[in-house]
């Protein structure tokens, strides 16, 4: 440095070096008279950490190089910054998401304003969007900014875990767009998307459900009522809010979000009823989503109606009884407001091979059925608020006449019967014999299902550690103690290619003399023509349970083409949307 006597200034030449590297070369003065100062950079790879102040409201942490010719300037109080760099290899975390995103681009600088006219960043997967804005300031005080984000392609939006968030959490990726505006202490995000492959989102509804809130069986435990005496009982809407992501800085933050997702069967959704015992909803579904919050009112809102298109409801009774059912397609969640008071209209299915004539021995006789060892589907229903649903039981026989079901109802006309009917199918795979029947099983056909449902149990859940994109369900039944009349069957479930192949199937051996056929194979397949499945191309092959008398085939195949379409009356399924006409510039 040297001073200048003519413009009075001392002028300053630095050369600026790190690990023996070149960074930075600036030339210029400062103006002592006029208390101001003007210097040409020349940037090579300066580390951006500086600009960590003016983000701090929605990140934590910023990192890269940023290289490029810029001049500083201004008086002592109010300096500022022209020129433009090229931002390499930028690094910047979005607390609210714990999602990290990086991009390399060009950044314009002028006076009060630092402009991003394109920026294509990353997420750590590489799936990328664009991103428009602008940071406002008055010389590097009161900063205001704005950052459009669009054309977004299966981009990580939201990325936590059960030890970040032990009661929300999960991945999710999206397609769309959305806005982040504020300045420091007041932030608003909106986003409108539509998730995509491989989300998978956990929702934790609360840790204090247990197994005693079924009221057709229940369980006391002395001492845990006496602790809930002591601690009270954990509200779970508290929980929910205390779980949202917090920024790390210590600054607080008005913050608000409007989230308009339209969530697709694609994302996998996962509802824990009672985390201890294991009983949870794990499905994928769709519908439009509204979401809401803002950290002033600490209060998140939803609304919509999330339709179950497949899954299964992870059913425990206090370790007794432990079943996976399988949910029906069109089950559903609705939200009005509160999430922690969504209402359940859910009907799940836990489908055993069992014999009729346990249940009466006017079966066996019955000219209706070509067996008696028939496909019984117990149903679980599951209504009203999450936190507390009302749960009831019903059995279904999909195979059969209605004949045959309005019998096997009468046998089974009580709430009481019901229940145990339900209990002996989830607990021994068969059904209970009424007493009025005159029973005569003996200990050894009863230790025999014991065995065998056991058995069955352990190696499902052996099977559904192994992989998540097959399941195998292995299954044994014996009535005998000798196990003279093993049946074995496997369940099988897939989803194959990006999730647009179905696969359901039971194969199996009979080992009973009354069969006809030893091998049991039941499956249907389904390929999904479009993206949004509602176009479907079907093979089935199925068992014949019903006498047709006129169809001596054991089995029915078929293959067709399935579409579908939900709709509130005829007149809205008929009527064609209209094609929007764009004219032309020269037509007008």
């Amino acid at each position: 440095s040297h001073w200048v006597n003519d413009s009075k200034k001392v002028a300053i030449n630095a050369d600026i070096r790190k690990n023996n590297r070149r960074v930075a070369l600036i030339g210029g003065g400062v103006y002592v008279t006029r208390d101001s100062l003007s210097f040409d950079m020349l940037a090579d790879h300066v580390n951006i950490e500086f600009l960590k102040p003016f983000m701090s409201a929605f990140t934590s942490d910023v990192g890269g190089e940023a290289s490029g010719r810029v001049k500083l300037f201004g008086t002592f109080k109010d300096i500022d910054l022209k020129g433009s760099v090229l931002a390499d290899s930028i690094c910047m975390k979005v607390d609210y998401t714990n999602v990290y995103y990086h991009g390399s681009d060009s950044v314009y600088i002028r006076p009060g304003y630092i402009d991003i006219p394109a920026f294509k960043l990353y997420d750590k997967y590489g799936n990328s969007a664009m991103l428009k804005g602008f940071v406002k300031h008055r010389y590097f005080h009161e900063p205001e900014f704005e950052f459009r984000l669009s054309g977004a392609r299966d981009l990580l939006c939201f990325d936590t875990n059960n030890k970040i968030n032990p009661d929300w959490y999960g991945k999710i990726y999206a397609s769309g767009g959305g806005t982040l505006r504020g300045r420091p202490g007041v932030v608003s995000m909106m986003l409108d998307v539509s998730t995509t492959a491989n989300s998978d989102f956990t929702f934790v509804l609360s840790e204090t459900q247990t197994a005693s809130d079924y009221e057709f069986l229940t369980f006391s435990d002395r001492r845990k009522t006496e602790l809930e005496e002591i601690s009270g009982t954990v509200d779970p809407e508290e929980q929910f809010k205390k779980s949202l992501p917090k920024p790390e800085s210590d600054r607080p933050s008005l913050f608000s979000m409007d989230i308009r997702c339209s969530v697709t069967p694609a994302a996998r959704m996962t509802l824990v009823m009672d985390p201890k015992a294991g009983d949870r909803i794990v499905a994928r579904g769709g519908g439009p989503m509204q979401i809401s919050y803002n950290t002033d009112s600490d209060e998140m809102q939803i609304y919509g109606k999330y339709t179950l298109e497949e899954g299964n409801y992870n059913f425990s009774l206090q370790d007794l009884i432990l079943r996976d059912f399988k949910i029906y397609s069109g089950s559903n969640i609705s939200f009005n407001g509160d999430p922690m008071q969504g209402v359940l209209d859910i009907t799940a299915a836990y489908r055993v091979n069992t014999n009729l004539s346990d249940l009466d021995k006017s079966f066996s006789t019955d000219r209706d059925l070509n067996r008696t060892n028939v496909p019984v589907d117990a149903l679980l229903k599951v209504n009203g608020d999450m936190r507390s649903p009302e749960i009831t039981f019903d059995i279904a026989l999909p195979t059969l006449t209605q004949d045959v079901e309005r019998k096997v109802k009468s046998i089974i006309s009580t709430d009481d019967m019901m229940n145990r009917q339900i209990i002996y199918l989830l607990a021994l795979n068969r059904f209970y014999t009424p007493e009025y029947m005159g029973s005569t099983s003996n200990g050894g056909g009863e230790l025999a299902s014991v065995a065998s449902s056991t058995l069955s149990s352990q190696l499902s859940s052996f099977m559904g550690q192994l992989t998540d994109k097959i399941t195998l369900a292995p299954s044994f039944r014996s009535d005998k103690g000798d196990f003279s009349d093993m049946e074995v069957d496997v369940a099988l479930s897939s989803r194959l290619l990006d999730n647009r192949l179905l696969i359901n199937g039971n194969f199996g051996y009979r080992d009973r003399a009354t069969s006809q056929s030893t091998f049991v194979g039941d499956f249907d397949i389904e390929y999904l023509l479009n993206k949004n499945g509602n176009l479907r191309l079907k093979a089935y092959n199925h068992f014949n349970d019903q006498n047709y008398y006129l169809r001596s085939a054991l089995t029915t195949q078929g293959i067709g083409v399935i579409y579908r379409r939900d709709f509130d009356n005829p007149f809205t399924f008929l009527k064609r949307k209209k094609k929007r006409v764009v004219k032309k510039e020269d037509e007008k």
